[in-house]
C-alpha cells in the first residue's frame, strides 16, 4: 500500500489470481508502480497491453484471469484515449495518482456497445412470440433480468414493448452491470437521441421525451418499473426465478470455462420453459434454440 501525493492510500495491484480448471496457464503477473512517470522492465507491445488491461481490471476489483486477453488488448487504445494518455506508462501513472480516473479506464476497456432495439429481428421475436407466450403462461409478475445491462438501453427497450402491449404493470425489470457509471446512466434514463434511431417510432414517441442538448429521457413510467444495481456476473447472480434473461455479448470477453459457468448459472435461475437472449456469437448448451439469439430452457 502506498500513498498518492494527496496522501490518499492507493493499493498496489496484485494480478496473481486463482484460475478455473481448464483455463490456460495464468498470464504473467506484473506489478505496476503506484506512482512515477515511467515504467521500466516490462514486456513490450501485446504482452505489455495485456498486462495493462489486467491492471485496469484489478483496480476495478475484477478477476483478470477470467477474461480473454485478445478482446481486452484491442480496447487498450480506446482506454488510453479516454484517459488522454499518450502511452501506457502515462496511463498507469494517472491511475495511480488520480483514482477517480479508474472508472473511466474500466468503462473504456469494457465498453458496452448498445442502443435501443439493437438487432431488430431479435426484438421482433420478443414482441411477437416471447412476450405473448409469457403473458399466456400465467406468470405474474413477469420477471426480466438484463445481465450486463450497460447503460440500460436494452432493458428499457423490453420495458417499452411491455408498455406498448399494456402490460407494463405486470412486469418486473432488473438490470445489473459491473461498472457503476453504466448503472448510474441507466438509473438516470437519459440518452443521446441517436440511440433511439432503431426504436419503433410509435414507441419512441410515447415513451421518450426530448431534453436539452439532443438528449432524450425515458418516460417516468418505465424508469419507475426498472431497478438497477452494480454486480459482477462472474461472481454474483440475481436470485430467480426469471422468465426472461438477456445477456448479450458479455461472455465474448470471458475465458471459456468462466463463460460456461456464467451461462450455467443463468439457466438455473431461469424458470423451466423461460427464455434467454444471448449475442450472435454466443451459444447455450443446456437450452433449446427457438430463434436467432433466443433460447428456451428445457422444462423440468
Amino acid at each position: 500500500m502506498s500513498e498518492s501525493p494527496a496522501g490518499e492510500a492507493v493499493p498496489a495491484a496484485n494480478l496473481r489470481h486463482v484460475r478455473f480448471a481448464g483455463v490456460p496457464a495464468a498470464r504473467a503477473a506484473t506489478r505496476w508502480p503506484t506512482a512515477g512517470p515511467r515504467l521500466s522492465g516490462l514486456p513490450q507491445r501485446a504482452d505489455r497491453r495485456d498486462a495493462f488491461a489486467d491492471h485496469v481490471l484489478g483496480l476495478a476489483g475484477l478477476d483478470a484471469e477470467l477474461y480473454r486477453p485478445g478482446p481486452l488488448e484491442r480496447r487498450v487504445g480506446a482506454c488510453l484515449s479516454a484517459l488522454r494518455a499518450r502511452s501506457i506508462d502515462r496511463a498507469a501513472h494517472l491511475l495511480a495518482t488520480a483514482p477517480e480516473l479508474r472508472r473511466v479506464a474500466t468503462d473504456a476497456l469494457l465498453l458496452g456497445v448498445t442502443q435501443f432495439f439493437r438487432d431488430a429481428d431479435v426484438f421482433d421475436r420478443l414482441a411477437g412470440h416471447v412476450l405473448p407466450a409469457l403473458l399466456t403462461s400465467g406468470a405474474d409478475p413477469i420477471r426480466v433480468w438484463s445481465a450486463g445491462c450497460s447503460n440500460g438501453a436494452e432493458l428499457y427497450s423490453v420495458a417499452m414493448l411491455a408498455a406498448g402491449a399494456g402490460v407494463l404493470n405486470r412486469c418486473e425489470f432488473v438490470g445489473t452491470d459491473c461498472r457503476s457509471t453504466a448503472v448510474a446512466d441507466a438509473l438516470g434514463g437519459v440518452f443521446d437521441a441517436r440511440t433511439f434511431e432503431s426504436a419503433p417510432r410509435d414507441l419512441a414517441a410515447r415513451y421518450a421525451e426530448p431534453v436539452a442538448g439532443h438528449r432524450v429521457r425515458v418516460a417516468a413510467a418505465l424508469r419507475d418499473r426498472c431497478r438497477w444495481r452494480v454486480a459482477d456476473l462472474t461472481r454474483d447472480v440475481e436470485p430467480g426465478p426469471w422468465h426472461l434473461i438477456l445477456c448479450r455479448n458479455l461472455t465474448m470477453y470471458l475465458q471459456q470455462d468462466c463463460a460456461d459457468a456464467v451461462f450455467g448459472r443463468l439457466e438455473r435461475e431461469c424458470v423451466p420453459g423461460g427464455y434467454l437472449v444471448v449475442g450472435r456469437a454466443e451459444r447455450l448448451a443446456g437450452a433449446r434454440l427457438v430463434a436467432r439469439c433466443i433460447y428456451r430452457t428445457v422444462p423440468r
